[in-house]
Order: C-alpha cells, then structure tokens, then sequence
C-alpha cells in the first residue's frame, strides 16, 4: 500500500519534462554530466526519499497494516504491550559413573550445551545456582538457563550432552524427559499482537467472549486459545489454552482463571484448560538426488521442519499432508527430488477441543536411482 510509486528516474524525468515545458525558464542543456542534470539528479534523489518517508508514514498509521515499533504504538493507545521473548529455564542432570565418597561443587555459572546441529547452531545454557553432587550419590539435578531467549531453546530430551565448564568428577551430563520448568518463548510476532488489538475493542463491546480470549491471550506464556461457548448450556465456557510445549502448566491456567474471575459476570461459569493431546505418528521417505550423500545430515534437517510445522499448529487446526510436504521439500530445497508420506495416509483432523502433536517420526531415505 504506497501513496507514492516512483522511482528516481521517473521523479527525474517528471522534472526536466515540467522545466523544458515551462516558457518562463530559458534552459536547454539538460544533457548527462552537465550542471544542471546532477542538480536534477540530486533533487530527485531527496524527493524520492520524501516520498519513501510519506509511504511508510502512510502505511504505518493503520493497524491493519502497520508493523514492528509503528505497530507497538498504535497498541499502546489501547492498553496493550507485546509480550517480550522468554529464556528457557530447566533442569539438567550431573552425574558420575560411580558413586565416591567426595563431594563436587558445580558452580553458578557453569556452562553446558547441545551439539551443533545441521545449520551450524549450537545452544547453550549456564547454571543459574551452585549445587553440590554429594558423596556416594551419582546425580544431581542443576537448574540451568538459556543464554538467549527464544522457543529454539526448548531442546529435545538428551540434547545438552556437552560440558564446556571443566568440573572435576561429573562423567557426563543430560536432559531428561519433561527438563524444562519455564519454556523459552520468542518475542511476539506482528499477526499476534495485531489480533489482540482488535478483540481489545470487541471486548470494550461487551463481547464476553472476546473479552475472555484477550485475557487469556495477554497472559505471558499463553500461545493460543479458543472460547468455546455454551458445552454446558446456557452462561456456561470453555477456554481453551495452549503454550510453546503444548498443554499449559498448573500455574498458567490458575493465572488466566483469576484475570476472568476478576471480571466475569455473575451467573457465568467458565472452565480454563489445556487442549486435548492428539499424537501422531509419521513415516516420511525421502528421495534425494543421486548426488547426496549424507542422508543423516538432510533428515535432521527434515525433522526440524517437521517439528517447526507441528509447533504452529493451533487449536483445532487440522494437520494437511500436502502442508508438511512443502515445509520439508523448502527446507532440503537442491537435495530432496521426492517425498512420500506413508503414514498417516490422508489429512488428521483436530475437534475444538484438540490439538495434534508428534509422537514419533520414522524417515527413510534413499536415491532416485534406487527407486
């Protein structure tokens, strides 16, 4: 959406054209490298530029269109913030082979990581207390954090395997099932925080609805939620809310139930909850070009797409075949000639209650010739 779509060269000629046509001005040499052309050559620059200036003025004074810190004052006008990226704190587990009487300290600030993966990126993450492995103990679990914020750190379960922070004793270290007590976020995206906008002013309607789901969607943590009217008759709501790692903690659902207790009508009952867990599981069979050669290395690529499109599933959103095949294909994009999903064979259905998640994946790979 542009008021003004020139370019410079158009802005040029528009001006020598006004100027030969003007019987006041007496000028004729308009050629290149002349004085007079570099004037024009400069004014059209500088014009051009105001113009840019006005376009994005223009484009940014409407909140359908308006983005990044244009988009950010026009929600402050209401009352609303973008909720900010979010460090992913867990627990991570030292331990020795052998249980020995003597202790060791694993101090604050000692630093673990993953292995560097497919696209050259490490993660790392620091010990934010001091603890002691004890005596004829082999485990000790050592709350850690993100160096940086972001959902790229919520890492898969065995991922932080490397200790960069030499410490006497410990043998090996390791993410368990379930590590992550807060999960890292990243800052909210423009199509978020531009929805919010909007069921802020339905929700000064008197829209309940509306007004639940704003509350629910403002809390930090909270990713998307459904409001669900009625599942028990009249006055009667189920919200529904998911976070970066699917079903919402205790602590989050207690937090978004009082912001609407706080505010509900009387003779309103509503019920806060996670989504219901639908787990799939998924054979995908790569063909790749006769001149790759490292399949492991193009399937953990390919997982990282696979999960990338499972983690901006919504709520009831259905899972398409077709989708998942073209966020796998861009992703191998010069590799991958084919790809077949085997399973599940058609398109998985989310109710409103729902929502899906991967269970396990199964890649197999092979090369055009061997078909």
């Amino acid at each position: 959406m542009e008021l003004f779509n020139k370019t410079q060269e158009e802005i040029k000629t528009e001006l020598i054209t006004a100027f030969k046509n003007n019987e006041y001005i007496n000028l004729t040499n308009y050629n290149v490298g002349g004085v007079l052309r570099g004037i024009f050559e400069v004014v059209a620059f500088f014009i051009w530029l105001f113009y840019d200036l006005l376009n994005k003025i223009f484009k940014n004074a409407f909140v359908q269109t308006a983005e990044g810190d244009w988009l950010d004052l026009k929600c402050t006008e209401v009352g609303i913030t973008r909720k900010q990226a979010v460090k992913t704190i867990g627990l991570v587990k030292f331990a020795r082979n052998i249980a020995k009487d003597e202790n060791i300290k694993i101090k604050k600030g000692t630093i673990v990581k993953t292995k560097t993966n497919s696209k050259g990126k490490e993660f790392v993450f620091y010990t934010t207390e001091e603890k002691i492995l004890v005596a004829n103990q082999t485990e000790v679990f050592v709350p850690v954090a993100a160096s940086y914020e972001g959902k790229d750190y919520n890492v898969a379960t065995h991922a932080i395997s490397i200790l960069s922070t030499t410490t006497q004793g410990i043998d090996y270290i390791d993410n368990f099932s379930d590590w992550i007590t807060t999960p890292g976020e990243d800052k909210e995206c423009d199509e978020d925080l531009r929805a919010r906008y909007f069921l802020q002013w339905t929700s000064l309607a008197k829209d309940s609805a509306s007004l639940y789901k704003r509350l629910a969607l403002e809390t930090q943590g909270v990713t998307d939620a459904v409001i669900i009217s009625e599942p028990r008759g009249k006055g009667t709501f189920d919200l529904i809310i998911r976070t970066v790692s699917g079903s919402p903690s205790q602590e989050i659902i207690i937090i978004v139930s009082n912001k609407i207790n706080a505010v509900r009508e009387p003779g309103i009952e509503i019920s806060v909850k996670g989504p219901t867990i639908k787990n799939i599981s998924i054979n995908i069979q790569l063909i790749f070009y006769n001149n790759v050669f490292n399949f492991a290395e193009k399937e953990t690529i390919a997982y990282d797409a696979v999960i990338a499109y499972f983690n901006k599933l919504k709520i009831s959103q259905d899972f398409i075949l077709s989708q998942l095949a073209t966020e796998i294909s861009t992703s191998l994009k010069g590799f991958l000639k084919d790809i077949k999903i085997t399973s599940p064979t058609q398109n998985v259905t989310a109710t409103k209650y729902e929502i899906l998640q991967i269970s396990n994946i199964v890649f197999s790979s092979t090369k055009e010739e061997e078909i």
